[in-house]
Protein backbone atom coordinates (compact mmCIF):
# COMPACT_ATOMS: atom_id res chain seq x y z
CA UNK A 1 0.00 0.00 0.00
CA UNK A 2 1.44 3.24 -0.83
CA UNK A 3 -0.13 6.70 0.31
CA UNK A 4 0.84 10.26 -1.09
CA UNK A 5 -0.23 13.37 -2.68
CA UNK A 6 -0.31 14.02 -6.56
CA UNK A 7 -0.47 17.72 -8.53
CA UNK A 8 -2.99 16.76 -11.36
CA UNK A 9 -5.42 19.28 -13.16
CA UNK A 10 -8.29 17.00 -11.88
CA UNK A 11 -9.36 13.87 -10.24
CA UNK A 12 -9.53 11.80 -13.61
CA UNK A 13 -5.74 12.92 -14.78
CA UNK A 14 -4.44 12.25 -11.07
CA UNK A 15 -5.97 8.52 -11.87
CA UNK A 16 -4.41 8.56 -15.08
CA UNK A 17 -0.82 9.24 -13.66
CA UNK A 18 -1.04 6.83 -11.15
CA UNK A 19 -2.29 4.22 -13.15
CA UNK A 20 0.85 4.54 -15.76
CA UNK A 21 2.76 4.06 -13.11
CA UNK A 22 1.38 0.45 -12.47
CA UNK A 23 -0.61 1.36 -9.33
CA UNK A 24 -3.94 0.47 -8.51
CA UNK A 25 -6.43 3.35 -7.03
CA UNK A 26 -7.64 2.63 -4.00
CA UNK A 27 -8.48 6.09 -2.63
CA UNK A 28 -8.11 9.15 -4.83
CA UNK A 29 -9.43 12.54 -3.09
CA UNK A 30 -8.36 16.19 -3.54
CA UNK A 31 -6.20 18.22 -0.79
CA UNK A 32 -8.15 21.41 0.84
CA UNK A 33 -6.53 24.42 -0.70
CA UNK A 34 -4.65 26.28 1.51
CA UNK A 35 -6.14 29.88 2.90
CA UNK A 36 -5.08 32.77 4.52
CA UNK A 37 -1.82 34.65 4.56
CA UNK A 38 0.26 31.77 3.35
CA UNK A 39 -1.46 30.82 0.36
CA UNK A 40 -0.75 29.68 -3.09
CA UNK A 41 -2.39 32.52 -4.56
CA UNK A 42 0.16 34.77 -2.41
CA UNK A 43 3.26 32.77 -2.96
CA UNK A 44 3.30 34.04 -6.86
CA UNK A 45 3.97 37.62 -6.83
CA UNK A 46 4.38 39.90 -9.37
CA UNK A 47 8.11 40.07 -10.44
CA UNK A 48 7.71 36.30 -10.53
CA UNK A 49 4.65 36.28 -12.80
CA UNK A 50 6.50 38.55 -15.34
CA UNK A 51 9.67 36.73 -15.10
CA UNK A 52 7.56 33.49 -16.26
CA UNK A 53 5.65 35.34 -18.98
CA UNK A 54 9.40 36.91 -20.23
CA UNK A 55 10.51 33.34 -21.15
CA UNK A 56 7.37 31.86 -21.86
CA UNK A 57 7.13 34.90 -24.43
CA UNK A 58 10.60 34.35 -25.81
CA UNK A 59 10.46 30.43 -26.10
CA UNK A 60 7.12 30.72 -27.66
CA UNK A 61 8.20 33.62 -30.08
CA UNK A 62 11.50 30.84 -31.24
CA UNK A 63 8.50 28.29 -32.55
CA UNK A 64 9.04 25.94 -29.54
CA UNK A 65 5.86 24.59 -28.82
CA UNK A 66 3.98 25.26 -25.53
CA UNK A 67 4.25 22.40 -23.89
CA UNK A 68 7.76 22.31 -24.25
CA UNK A 69 8.54 25.67 -23.08
CA UNK A 70 6.65 25.08 -20.15
CA UNK A 71 8.91 22.15 -19.52
CA UNK A 72 12.08 23.63 -20.00
CA UNK A 73 10.87 26.30 -16.94
CA UNK A 74 10.14 23.65 -14.81
CA UNK A 75 13.63 22.26 -15.97
CA UNK A 76 15.96 25.62 -15.12
CA UNK A 77 13.32 27.83 -12.89
CA UNK A 78 15.11 28.03 -9.49
CA UNK A 79 12.37 29.72 -7.55
CA UNK A 80 9.81 27.56 -6.47
CA UNK A 81 6.71 29.03 -6.97
CA UNK A 82 7.59 29.86 -10.45
CA UNK A 83 8.43 25.71 -11.13
CA UNK A 84 5.23 24.65 -9.52
CA UNK A 85 3.04 27.20 -11.25
CA UNK A 86 4.80 25.72 -14.34
CA UNK A 87 3.85 22.42 -13.82
CA UNK A 88 0.18 23.21 -13.05
CA UNK A 89 -0.02 24.71 -16.75
CA UNK A 90 1.96 22.32 -18.04
CA UNK A 91 0.00 19.31 -16.80
CA UNK A 92 -3.02 20.78 -17.95
CA UNK A 93 -1.99 22.02 -21.25
CA UNK A 94 -0.90 18.14 -22.29
CA UNK A 95 -3.90 17.28 -20.62
CA UNK A 96 -5.89 19.00 -23.11
CA UNK A 97 -5.89 22.32 -22.10
CA UNK A 98 -5.91 25.46 -23.90
CA UNK A 99 -2.96 27.39 -22.26
CA UNK A 100 -5.61 30.55 -21.37
CA UNK A 101 -8.12 28.26 -20.02
CA UNK A 102 -5.52 26.50 -17.44
CA UNK A 103 -4.04 30.09 -16.25
CA UNK A 104 -7.79 31.17 -15.78
CA UNK A 105 -8.42 28.20 -13.65
CA UNK A 106 -4.93 27.66 -11.48
CA UNK A 107 -5.21 28.49 -7.99
CA UNK A 108 -2.37 31.38 -8.49
CA UNK A 109 -5.17 33.31 -10.42
CA UNK A 110 -3.02 35.34 -12.52
CA UNK A 111 -2.94 38.58 -14.01
CA UNK A 112 -6.76 39.33 -16.18
CA UNK A 113 -4.95 40.89 -18.99
CA UNK A 114 -2.55 37.59 -19.13
CA UNK A 115 -5.32 35.32 -19.35
CA UNK A 116 -7.36 37.09 -22.13
CA UNK A 117 -4.02 38.68 -23.81
CA UNK A 118 -3.14 34.83 -24.20
CA UNK A 119 -6.82 33.69 -24.95
CA UNK A 120 -6.95 36.61 -27.44
CA UNK A 121 -3.43 35.20 -29.09
CA UNK A 122 -4.77 31.91 -29.00
CA UNK A 123 -8.00 32.38 -31.51
CA UNK A 124 -5.53 34.78 -33.32
CA UNK A 125 -2.69 32.71 -34.17
CA UNK A 126 -0.13 35.19 -32.52
CA UNK A 127 0.42 33.87 -29.23
CA UNK A 128 4.01 34.43 -29.26
CA UNK A 129 2.99 38.47 -29.75
CA UNK A 130 0.32 38.68 -27.55
CA UNK A 131 2.93 36.65 -24.48
CA UNK A 132 5.50 39.06 -25.78
CA UNK A 133 3.27 42.37 -25.36
CA UNK A 134 1.91 40.99 -21.92
CA UNK A 135 5.72 40.47 -20.82
CA UNK A 136 6.56 43.97 -22.44
CA UNK A 137 3.33 45.47 -20.12
CA UNK A 138 4.43 43.73 -16.57
CA UNK A 139 7.89 44.82 -17.08
CA UNK A 140 6.91 48.16 -17.72
CA UNK A 141 4.67 48.57 -14.80
CA UNK A 142 7.45 46.99 -12.61
CA UNK A 143 9.96 49.98 -13.71
CA UNK A 144 7.41 52.40 -13.24
CA UNK A 145 7.00 51.26 -9.58
CA UNK A 146 10.81 50.60 -8.83
CA UNK A 147 10.72 54.17 -9.78
CA UNK A 148 8.24 55.55 -7.26
CA UNK A 149 9.93 53.28 -4.35
CA UNK A 150 13.04 55.49 -5.22
CA UNK A 151 11.13 58.02 -4.95
CA UNK A 152 9.62 57.43 -1.91
CA UNK A 153 12.77 57.26 -0.30
CA UNK A 154 13.51 60.61 0.59
CA UNK A 155 9.54 61.54 1.92
CA UNK A 156 9.74 58.33 4.15
CA UNK A 157 13.21 59.42 5.23
CA UNK A 158 11.51 63.17 6.32
CA UNK A 159 8.46 61.71 8.30
CA UNK A 160 11.17 59.18 10.27
CA UNK A 161 13.00 62.71 10.72
CA UNK A 162 9.72 64.36 12.01
CA UNK A 163 8.68 61.63 13.87
CA UNK A 164 12.07 61.62 15.55
CA UNK A 165 12.59 65.71 16.38
CA UNK A 166 8.97 65.32 17.87
CA UNK A 167 9.86 62.90 19.95
CA UNK A 168 13.05 64.76 20.30
CA UNK A 169 11.38 67.83 21.95
CA UNK A 170 8.73 65.78 23.90
CA UNK A 171 11.22 63.92 25.59
CA UNK A 172 13.96 65.97 26.28
CA UNK A 173 13.57 69.65 25.73
CA UNK A 174 9.54 70.00 27.31
CA UNK A 175 9.88 68.86 30.22
CA UNK A 176 12.47 71.08 31.19
CA UNK A 177 10.30 73.89 30.43
CA UNK A 178 7.65 72.39 32.26
CA UNK A 179 9.89 72.18 35.60
CA UNK A 180 10.31 75.69 35.19
CA UNK A 181 6.44 76.57 34.98
CA UNK A 182 5.45 74.54 37.88
CA UNK A 183 8.84 75.56 40.10
CA UNK A 184 7.56 79.78 39.68
CA UNK A 185 4.03 78.65 40.18
CA UNK A 186 3.04 80.55 36.83
CA UNK A 187 0.55 79.44 34.81
CA UNK A 188 1.69 80.08 30.85
CA UNK A 189 0.35 81.30 28.20
CA UNK A 190 -2.93 78.82 25.88
CA UNK A 191 -0.31 77.58 23.30
CA UNK A 192 1.96 76.89 25.26
CA UNK A 193 -0.15 74.50 27.71
CA UNK A 194 -1.48 73.21 24.51
CA UNK A 195 2.17 72.52 23.48
CA UNK A 196 3.44 70.76 27.04
CA UNK A 197 -0.35 68.69 26.55
CA UNK A 198 0.74 67.10 23.26
CA UNK A 199 4.66 66.43 24.38
CA UNK A 200 3.11 64.63 27.96
CA UNK A 201 1.03 62.66 25.38
CA UNK A 202 3.36 61.66 23.17
CA UNK A 203 5.60 60.46 26.74
CA UNK A 204 2.95 58.70 27.61
CA UNK A 205 1.71 57.05 24.19
CA UNK A 206 4.45 57.79 21.70
CA UNK A 207 5.53 54.26 21.62
CA UNK A 208 2.12 52.83 20.67
CA UNK A 209 1.96 55.67 18.12
CA UNK A 210 3.41 53.06 15.01
CA UNK A 211 1.35 50.40 16.02
CA UNK A 212 -1.51 52.61 16.21
CA UNK A 213 -0.97 54.03 12.79
CA UNK A 214 0.16 50.23 11.22
CA UNK A 215 -3.13 49.21 12.40
CA UNK A 216 -5.39 52.11 10.80
CA UNK A 217 -3.29 51.65 7.61
CA UNK A 218 -4.46 47.78 7.59
CA UNK A 219 -7.78 48.98 8.01
CA UNK A 220 -8.39 51.09 5.38
CA UNK A 221 -6.32 48.59 3.17
CA UNK A 222 -8.70 46.08 3.83
CA UNK A 223 -11.88 48.75 3.14
CA UNK A 224 -10.08 49.16 0.36
CA UNK A 225 -9.90 45.93 -1.21
CA UNK A 226 -13.54 45.31 -0.58
CA UNK A 227 -14.73 48.42 -1.76
CA UNK A 228 -12.93 48.61 -5.09
CA UNK A 229 -14.94 50.67 -7.11
CA UNK A 230 -14.38 53.66 -3.67
CA UNK A 231 -11.53 53.19 -3.66
CA UNK A 232 -11.38 53.85 -7.47
CA UNK A 233 -13.36 57.23 -7.06
CA UNK A 234 -11.55 58.56 -4.10
CA UNK A 235 -8.27 57.96 -6.12
CA UNK A 236 -9.09 59.53 -8.92
CA UNK A 237 -10.32 62.51 -6.68
CA UNK A 238 -6.67 63.47 -5.54
CA UNK A 239 -5.43 66.63 -7.45
CA UNK A 240 -1.98 65.06 -8.82
CA UNK A 241 -2.37 61.26 -8.69
CA UNK A 242 -5.77 61.13 -10.06
CA UNK A 243 -4.93 62.83 -13.65
CA UNK A 244 -2.15 60.40 -13.17
CA UNK A 245 -3.86 57.03 -12.62
CA UNK A 246 -6.42 57.85 -15.68
CA UNK A 247 -3.14 58.50 -17.82
CA UNK A 248 -1.65 55.02 -16.89
CA UNK A 249 -5.58 53.70 -17.67
CA UNK A 250 -5.54 55.08 -20.98
CA UNK A 251 -2.02 53.89 -22.32
CA UNK A 252 -2.39 50.55 -21.15
CA UNK A 253 -6.18 50.68 -22.34
CA UNK A 254 -4.38 51.92 -26.02
CA UNK A 255 -1.50 50.17 -26.36
CA UNK A 256 -3.89 46.52 -25.70
CA UNK A 257 -6.09 47.94 -28.36
CA UNK A 258 -3.16 48.68 -30.84
CA UNK A 259 -1.13 45.55 -30.44
CA UNK A 260 -3.98 43.10 -30.55
CA UNK A 261 -5.55 45.22 -33.80
CA UNK A 262 -1.72 44.70 -35.39
CA UNK A 263 -2.13 41.10 -34.97
CA UNK A 264 -5.02 40.67 -36.61
CA UNK A 265 -7.24 40.21 -33.42
CA UNK A 266 -11.55 41.27 -34.17
CA UNK A 267 -12.31 44.31 -32.65
CA UNK A 268 -14.64 43.65 -30.29
CA UNK A 269 -12.18 41.15 -28.91
CA UNK A 270 -9.29 42.72 -28.55
CA UNK A 271 -11.63 45.46 -26.88
CA UNK A 272 -12.67 42.65 -23.96
CA UNK A 273 -8.63 42.38 -23.33
CA UNK A 274 -8.15 45.91 -23.14
CA UNK A 275 -10.53 46.23 -20.68
CA UNK A 276 -9.08 43.75 -18.71
CA UNK A 277 -5.81 46.10 -18.43
CA UNK A 278 -7.69 49.03 -16.84
CA UNK A 279 -7.19 49.16 -12.59
CA UNK A 280 -9.93 51.48 -12.19
CA UNK A 281 -13.03 49.53 -11.84
CA UNK A 282 -15.33 52.01 -12.52
CA UNK A 283 -13.56 52.51 -15.86
CA UNK A 284 -13.77 49.00 -16.61
CA UNK A 285 -17.08 48.45 -16.30
CA UNK A 286 -17.87 51.52 -18.22
CA UNK A 287 -15.81 49.89 -21.46
CA UNK A 288 -17.57 46.81 -20.61
CA UNK A 289 -20.73 47.71 -21.49
CA UNK A 290 -19.14 49.88 -24.91
CA UNK A 291 -18.02 46.10 -25.93
CA UNK A 292 -22.04 45.41 -25.94
CA UNK A 293 -22.45 48.31 -28.44
CA UNK A 294 -19.59 47.95 -30.28
CA UNK A 295 -21.00 44.42 -31.22
CA UNK A 296 -24.70 46.13 -32.06
CA UNK A 297 -22.80 47.27 -34.89
CA UNK A 298 -21.95 51.24 -33.32
CA UNK A 299 -18.52 52.63 -33.91
CA UNK A 300 -16.17 52.26 -31.09
CA UNK A 301 -16.13 56.20 -30.40
CA UNK A 302 -19.69 56.14 -30.09
CA UNK A 303 -19.39 53.25 -27.57
CA UNK A 304 -16.90 54.89 -25.33
CA UNK A 305 -18.37 58.23 -25.63
CA UNK A 306 -21.84 56.92 -24.21
CA UNK A 307 -20.11 54.47 -21.40
CA UNK A 308 -17.69 56.86 -20.42
CA UNK A 309 -14.53 55.44 -18.99
CA UNK A 310 -11.76 57.23 -21.20
CA UNK A 311 -10.60 60.78 -21.73
CA UNK A 312 -12.16 63.06 -24.05
CA UNK A 313 -8.60 63.92 -26.01
CA UNK A 314 -8.31 59.93 -26.99
CA UNK A 315 -11.96 59.20 -27.63
CA UNK A 316 -11.41 62.04 -30.52
CA UNK A 317 -8.14 59.85 -32.07
CA UNK A 318 -9.84 57.16 -32.12
CA UNK A 319 -12.68 59.14 -33.86
CA UNK A 320 -9.91 60.07 -36.55
CA UNK A 321 -8.48 56.32 -36.34
CA UNK A 322 -11.60 55.03 -37.69
CA UNK A 323 -12.50 57.84 -40.25
CA UNK A 324 -8.52 57.21 -41.51
CA UNK A 325 -8.73 53.41 -41.40
CA UNK A 326 -5.46 53.17 -38.95
CA UNK A 327 -6.83 52.58 -35.81
CA UNK A 328 -4.13 50.29 -34.60
CA UNK A 329 -1.81 52.84 -35.42
CA UNK A 330 -3.49 55.41 -33.67
CA UNK A 331 -3.97 53.25 -30.29
CA UNK A 332 0.38 52.64 -30.80
CA UNK A 333 0.83 56.86 -30.50
CA UNK A 334 -1.68 57.64 -27.64
CA UNK A 335 -0.29 54.78 -25.53
CA UNK A 336 3.09 56.70 -26.13
CA UNK A 337 1.62 60.01 -25.28
CA UNK A 338 -0.33 58.87 -22.34
CA UNK A 339 2.70 56.34 -20.89
CA UNK A 340 4.77 60.11 -21.00
CA UNK A 341 2.41 61.83 -19.15
CA UNK A 342 1.68 59.58 -16.43
CA UNK A 343 5.00 59.58 -15.68
CA UNK A 344 5.52 63.27 -15.90
CA UNK A 345 2.99 63.58 -13.26
CA UNK A 346 4.12 60.85 -11.14
CA UNK A 347 7.13 62.55 -11.00
CA UNK A 348 5.91 65.88 -10.42
CA UNK A 349 4.00 63.97 -7.09
CA UNK A 350 7.23 62.70 -6.26
CA UNK A 351 9.02 65.66 -6.46
CA UNK A 352 6.65 67.87 -4.58
CA UNK A 353 6.58 65.69 -1.51
CA UNK A 354 9.13 66.20 -0.29
CA UNK A 355 8.98 70.31 0.20
CA UNK A 356 5.51 69.50 1.66
CA UNK A 357 7.32 67.11 3.85
CA UNK A 358 10.16 69.79 5.22
CA UNK A 359 7.55 72.74 5.51
CA UNK A 360 5.41 70.37 7.78
CA UNK A 361 8.62 69.57 9.61
CA UNK A 362 9.73 73.18 9.87
CA UNK A 363 6.05 73.64 11.21
CA UNK A 364 5.90 71.76 13.66
CA UNK A 365 9.42 72.62 15.32
CA UNK A 366 8.10 76.66 14.78
CA UNK A 367 5.00 75.89 16.69
CA UNK A 368 6.77 74.19 19.83
CA UNK A 369 9.38 77.05 19.84
CA UNK A 370 6.78 80.33 19.61
CA UNK A 371 4.76 78.29 21.89
CA UNK A 372 7.85 77.88 24.25
CA UNK A 373 9.27 81.33 23.93
CA UNK A 374 5.59 82.84 24.53
CA UNK A 375 5.78 80.99 27.63
CA UNK A 376 9.19 82.45 28.68
CA UNK A 377 8.03 85.77 28.34
CA UNK A 378 4.98 85.50 29.95
CA UNK A 379 7.45 83.79 33.22
CA UNK A 380 9.69 87.04 33.10
CA UNK A 381 6.75 89.40 33.33
CA UNK A 382 5.18 86.88 36.21
CA UNK A 383 8.32 87.41 37.65
CA UNK A 384 9.24 90.97 37.65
Amino acid sequence: MESGELRATHVDHARQKLEARGLAVVELKPVRQRQGLFSRRSSLNQPMLTEFTRGLADMVQSAVPVPDALQFIIEAEPQRPIRLFAERIEQAVRAGTSLSHAMEQDPAQPDRLLVSAVAAGERSGQLGVALGYVADRLERAREIRDMLVGQIVYPVILMSVIFLTLLFLSFFILPQFEAIFSAAGANPPVETRLVLSAGSFIRQFGIWLPAVAAGLAWGVLQIWRRNPLLAGRLQRSVPVLGPALTALDAAGYSRTMGVLLGTGVPLVRAAEVAAESVTNVGSRTNLRAAIGAVRGGRPLSQALTQAGGMPEALIRQIRLGEASGDLGRVFIRAASRYEREAEGRLKRLTDLLGPALILVLGGCVGIVIAAVLSGVLSLNDAIY
